[in-house]
């Protein structure tokens, strides 16, 4: 490295004036930059330099770039009613804080930087369009509370601290969220009382730790995610009408998952993902239909199949049962698009309308008397026994409800001698036998879902 020259304030604030790039200085008392400086470029690269005192840039600098590469500054560095084009720091050393006031930019960049402080950081009170923040390092946790910002993208690093990024009340809309996480990082975030249109999160979460509360999504995508960490969603909400989350290649591991519906989403899509570990409290899950768009029917099967686990595991009885519904009709319309497999689609279509999968025991009732006129009618028919008389409803309709009973006798319910038996009657019969035997299983099937292993 270099030897530092040392120089003053006035210096230095003359060299802005002449030249683009500086380099390799050591400012001994506090620097001031405001408008009654000009800045001979509208780019300037500050490289390898140390402020030992409180350094303060402030005023309307509107096309103004500053550009600090492996600068350390010892004091506070102020950016305090600020309005410039780029603010960016790289490889930096903040040995007490940055503070920003009322500070308005285009780029507010942090990258490989190091803060040294002795409490929490807040960077609080600006806007721009753009804001990063990736890979620094901290003693300290780090707070950030935009007041409008476009967009933002986060990256942690390897030292252990957390950041928070929040509104602090304000309905400000982020139009781009970006996080990453990579598998020795240890930062762990937090994002509270947020509204994002689009939010995007990606990497591997191993030794950290992601919290994400009360925050409303038009568009929510975690895509390649790998959680074996700690995650934590807490009441995630819809922007708007219109909002849709989407899940591609991310293992959620075993994310807490609570106080969120997600019935109120339009579409929820889910794509080559495992969701079988995660730990669901107070959801309401979404209905079939949102899980349609743009999801091949093999992976709607494979998430009915996955989230009817979860429930399973997790004792939610109702939820289990609606998901063996979906799964079930998924694998069917799957099994039409497959040649062969004749005997599943049938076990499974008979199934589907004779009681719903084993969850509607009014399909069964209906196929089960509709099934038995049927039969009964066609069997007095067939003997002759077509005499109406008012007198013997009551006799009829006890004779019809013993002969649901697969195990009746026939001579009790037709008055017919049995060298009159005619073969059609007792085929009609023996036909009644096969169907209320079918239909009553699949009655009492229904009416034991609750109580299935």
């Amino acid at each position: 490295m270099a030897e530092l020259e040392s120089i003053s304030p006035d210096r230095f604030r003359s060299l802005l004036e002449t030249k683009s790039d500086i380099s390799n200085y050591h400012i001994t008392e506090e620097v001031i930059i405001d408008n009654d400086y000009i800045v001979g470029n509208k780019a300037v690269t500050i490289t390898n330099c140390t402020f030992n005192f409180e350094f303060q840039i402030k005023g309307i600098q509107l096309n103004q770039k500053y550009f600090f590469i492996n600068c350390i500054f010892t004091q506070r560095f102020l950016a305090v009613d600020l309005e410039l084009k780029n603010l960016q720091f790289s490889n930096c050393t903040f040995n007490q804080y940055f503070t920003s006031k009322n500070l308005k930019a285009f780029l507010i960049h942090f990258e490989f930087c190091h803060f040294d402080l002795q409490k929490t950081l807040i960077i609080d009170q600006f806007k721009a369009e753009k804001f990063k923040f990736l890979k620094n390092e901290s003693n300290r946790d780090i707070q950030l509370i935009p007041q409008d910002v476009r967009l933002i993208a986060l990256a942690g690093s390897e030292s252990k601290n957390s950041i928070t990024l929040s509104s602090r009340g304000n309905k400000n809309v982020i139009d781009n969220l970006f996080l990453e996480f990579n598998s020795n990082h240890k930062t762990d975030f937090l994002l509270r009382n947020l509204n994002v249109r689009y939010a995007q999160i990606h990497g591997e979460l191993k030794e950290s730790t992601l919290s994400i509360n009360n925050v409303k999504l038009q568009i929510g995508i975690i895509k390649y995610f790998f959680n074996f960490g700690n995650m934590l969603i807490n009441s995630l909400l819809p922007l708007s009408e219109a909002s849709i989350l989407v899940m591609k290649g991310a293992n959620l591991g075993n994310a807490i998952i609570s106080s969120t519906d997600f019935s109120k989403f339009t579409t929820v899509e889910v794509s080559n993902c495992n969701l079988v570990d995660i730990v669901p409290v107070n959801i309401v899950w979404c209905k079939s239909n949102s899980l349609k768009a743009k999801n091949s029917l093999n992976d709607r099967k494979e998430t009915y199949r996955q989230l009817k686990i979860v429930a399973d595991k997790n004792l939610d009885v109702p939820t289990k049962l609606m998901f063996h519904q979906y799964e079930m009709r998924a694998y069917l319309k799957i099994l039409k698009c497959q040649k062969g497999n004749f005997s599943d689609r049938f076990i499974l279509r008979t199934n589907q309308i004779s009681n719903n999968h084993g969850l509607s025991w009014h399909f069964s009732l209906f196929w089960l008397l509709g099934f038995s006129i049927l039969w009964y009618t066609l069997a007095k028919y067939t003997l002759g026994e077509t005499v109406y008389a008012p007198e013997l409803i009551g006799s009829e309709i006890g004779k019809f409800i013993n002969f649901i009973n697969p195990a009746h006798y026939f001579g009790r319910i037709f008055d017919a001698k049995s060298d009159i038996y005619t073969t059609n009657a007792r085929l009609f019969d023996g036909l009644s036998r096969i169907t209320s035997a079918y239909f009553i299983y699949q009655f009492v099937g229904a009416f034991r879902k609750y109580s299935k292993k």
